[in-house]
């Protein structure tokens, strides 16, 4: 960690940091970090669109109307503009965070580009449209998503001298275009899962987020089955089911084991673990059922990976 962000507030755009948390202003950028005390924070009325990426050891509990939700260590939240926020953090402890707060007409001019053909981007250049909640608000897990493999590359860089050469409107350029390439995405996901209300399938999707990345932390640590996945995600079984497989094209049993089939795959070319022993380390029951899982997956078996290299 760099020094000059304990007990600090760095802007990056205005390449300024102090040592308080006032409100910020609105109708400006910022794309702040800062490693320091801050039990409660808070935003009220805001148009403004807000990212927050953690790398802080404790949870910071973020509360909007629409409920609350923990922000954990390499994870990172989105908040529409007009949404209202609370961040409350224990008092004891520092917060290590970057953090996003992109201005309305920014906003609206990005909205603009979305939604006008190029005819019109050529004509009238410069003007905006409202923003509809283009991103779905959710606290997200880094590691499975392109804008947060972004965010925490961007933390990293933060700690070193390369942060300063960087230029923040492109930053925000690219984040916003990851951004959308990923929600446009998700939002298409969202249309294969059943229901009549748009506001029912963003919850289902987010519960099956949950779902996603609980698999994605655990299977190599435990057998997960269909029941477990159920409590976790907030879903039925048969609703976990019928929205898994919409989405991912995969039942969640086959989603685990192409999981377990990549990792096996990645130990074997590592030569760090005997088949056996990697076999037993993702919860096969029995070396035969992982050679044939795997010969399934591959087309040959994982020792005639091991004789080949």
């Amino acid at each position: 960690m760099s020094l000059k962000y304990l007990d600090r507030y760095y802007n990056h755009f205005s390449k300024s940091k102090r040592e308080d948390h006032n409100p910020l202003t609105k109708d400006r950028n910022y794309l702040m970090r800062f490693h320091t005390f801050l039990p409660y924070s808070y935003s009220k009325e805001q148009s403004s669109l807000s990212l927050v990426y953690s790398n802080s050891l404790s949870n910071m509990n973020l509360i909007t109307k629409k409920g609350s939700s923990k922000l954990k260590n390499n994870h990172f939240t989105i908040i529409n503009p007009n949404t209202d926020w609370e961040f409350l953090c224990k008092k004891e402890e520092r917060i290590d965070v970057l953090s996003f707060v992109l201005s309305e007409k920014l906003i609206s001019k990005f909205s603009y580009y979305l939604g006008g053909s190029i005819e019109k981007l050529l004509e009238v250049p410069f003007d905006t449209s409202d923003y509809n909640d283009l991103f779905i608000e959710n606290t997200y897990r880094a590691s499975y998503s392109d804008t947060g493999k972004l965010l925490k590359n961007l933390f990293d860089i933060s700690n070193t001298k390369d942060y300063a050469l960087l230029d923040p409107d492109e930053i925000v350029l690219e984040l916003l275009s990851i951004l959308y390439r990923e929600h446009a995405a998700y939002n298409k996901n969202i249309q294969l899962i059943k229901g009549k209300k748009e506001v029912t399938k963003r919850e289902v999707f987010k519960r099956i987020l949950v779902a996603h990345d609980y698999m994605h932390d655990s299977f190599q640590n435990r057998k997960i089955d269909i029941e477990e996945l159920s409590l976790i995600s907030g879903l039925s079984e048969y609703h976990l089911y019928s929205a898994f497989k919409a989405i991912y094209k995969q039942t969640p049993h086959q989603y685990l084991n192409s999981l377990r089939m990549q990792r096996a795959k990645q130990l074997l070319d590592s030569g760090s673990m005997t088949i056996s022993e990697i076999s037993d380390a993702l919860q096969f029951p029995d070396l035969p059922t992982f050679s044939k899982l795997f010969k399934k997956t591959y087309g040959f078996t994982p020792s005639k990976l091991i004789y080949s290299t």
